[in-house]
């Protein structure tokens, strides 16, 4: 018999990315997103140019070109009588009263 000592077996682990380094991908995942996110909704067909008045107009206002402004919104496809040319609405008088950036009809 022999008296032989065993030696113990030393086993490396690999160690787990730490907390920062997760957190450091977890970011660059969500950026990557939102750039992505952000490209196609550039290219979206709902966004639209709508016409908005600039200003409070009162009853019997007659428009004019510093009353109105375009402004880029996606709307639902629901959304009806928007005016989407401000050269339709120059000119005429409101009815009733427009708020500030309220969309003219």
């Amino acid at each position: 018999m022999s008296d032989t000592v065993e030696q113990p077996v030393i086993r490396s682990r690999r160690a787990l990315p730490s907390g920062r380094a997760v957190l450091g991908a977890l970011l660059i995942t969500l950026a990557a997103l939102g750039v992505l996110l952000a490209s196609q909704l550039g290219d979206d067909a709902t966004f639209q140019d709508v016409i908005v008045a600039t200003n409070d107009l009162a009853p019997g206002t007659v428009i004019s070109e510093t009353d109105v402004a375009s402004v880029r919104l996606r709307l639902d496809e629901q959304v009806t009588g928007v005016v989407l040319d401000a050269n339709e609405v120059i000119g005429n008088v409101t009815v009733g009263p427009v708020g500030r950036l309220e969309f003219l009809q």
